[in-house]
C-alpha cells in the first residue's frame, strides 16, 4: 500500500507554492538595493558583477551569468540559460524551457512553465521544477527537490536530500546520502544505489482501489544486490514498514508497507 491521500499531496503542493511566491517576493523587494542588469525583446546575454545583481531577461532566448554576490535572475519569456556564479542566488525561468545551472551557495531555483533543467552545483539548494516535465539534479549539498506537475527526473547527488516528485509519473533517485523520496501522486520509479533512504509512498497495489493504485517499480543498483531473492533476504518488518539492512551502512525502508504485500514485478536490478 503505502500511497498517500491526494489531500496530502495537493497541501504539499499547495506549500511549496507559497514558498515559491514568497521567495520570488522577498526578491522584488530587493530591486532597488540591486544592480540592474535588463535585457530586451530579443536573445540577449546579460553579464553581472562581484555585487548583488538582479538579471532581467524579458523577452527572447537569454544567457545569464550572475558571477559573484547574491544574485536574482529572472529569465522572462524564452528558453534561457542561467548560472548562479558563486553565492546564495535566486533563479525563476518563467516562460519556455529554461536551463539552470546554481553552481557555488545555497541557491533558490524555480522552473515555471515549460520543461526546464536545472543543477544545483555545491551548497544546500531548494530547486523547484512547477510545470513541466522537469529535470532536477542537485548534486552536492543537503538539497531540496519538488518536481510539480509533469514526468519530472529528480536526481538527489551526494548529500542527504528530501526529494518529492508531486503530481506525475515521475523518476526518484536519491543518489548517495541518506534520503527522504517521495513520488507523489502518480505511477512512479524509485532509484536506490546506497545511503539510507527512505519512500514514504511506495505504492504496491494492495490496497486494490483502482488503476491510479497499481504497484509502482523500484530499480535497485548496489553491489552484492542482484535478485529478488538476495533483497529478500536481508529483508524484515518493523512495525508497518519493510526495512532493508543491506550492509557497508546502506538500507531502505519503505514505510507503510509490509513485507507479504512484495513481489519480485515490484523490483529491477541493474
Amino acid at each position: 500500500m503505502a500511497t498517500l491521500p491526494y489531500d496530502y499531496y495537493w497541501s504539499v503542493y499547495s506549500e511549496t507554492l507559497a514558498d515559491v511566491a514568497a521567495e520570488l517576493a522577498r526578491q522584488l523587494a530587493r530591486l532597488p538595493r540591486l544592480n540592474l542588469v535588463e535585457g530586451a525583446a530579443g536573445a540577449d546575454i546579460l553579464e553581472g558583477t562581484r555585487r548583488d545583481d538582479a538579471l532581467l531577461g524579458g523577452g527572447g532566448n537569454d544567457t545569464m551569468r550572475g558571477h559573484d554576490g547574491a544574485d536574482f535572475l529572472h529569465g522572462g519569456f524564452g528558453n534561457d540559460r542561467m548560472w548562479g556564479g558563486n553565492g546564495g542566488d535566486s533563479m525563476h525561468g518563467c516562460n519556455g524551457n529554461d536551463s539552470m545551472w546554481g553552481q557555488g551557495g545555497n541557491d533558490f531555483m524555480h522552473g515555471g512553465l515549460g520543461n526546464d533543467r536545472m543543477w544545483g552545483g555545491t551548497g544546500n539548494d531548494s530547486l523547484h521544477g512547477c510545470f513541466g516535465d522537469d529535470i532536477l539534479k542537485g548534486e552536492a549539498g543537503n538539497d531540496f527537490l519538488h518536481g510539480g506537475f509533469g514526468k519530472d527526473q529528480l536526481f538527489g547527488g551526494s548529500g542527504n536530500d528530501t526529494l518529492n516528485g508531486c503530481f506525475g509519473d515521475d523518476l526518484i533517485d536519491g543518489g548517495a546520502g541518506d534520503d527522504l523520496l517521495s513520488g507523489g501522486y502518480g505511477h512512479d520509479t524509485f532509484v536506490f544505489n546506497g545511503g539510507r533512504d527512505r519512500i514514504i509512498d511506495f505504492e504496491t497495489g494492495a490496497c486494490g482501489c483502482d488503476s491510479d493504485h497499481r504497484a509502482e517499480t523500484i530499480r535497485v543498483d548496489l553491489d552484492g544486490v542482484d535478485s529478488y531473492a538476495e533483497l529478500m533476504a536481508a529483508a524484515r518488518q518493523s512495525g508497518g514498514n519493510t526495512v532493508f539492512e543491506l550492509g557497508g551502512g546502506n538500507a531502505l525502508v519503505l514505510e507503510g508497507v509490509v513485507m507479504a504485500e512484495l513481489d519480485s514485478s515490484m523490483f529491477v536490478f541493474v
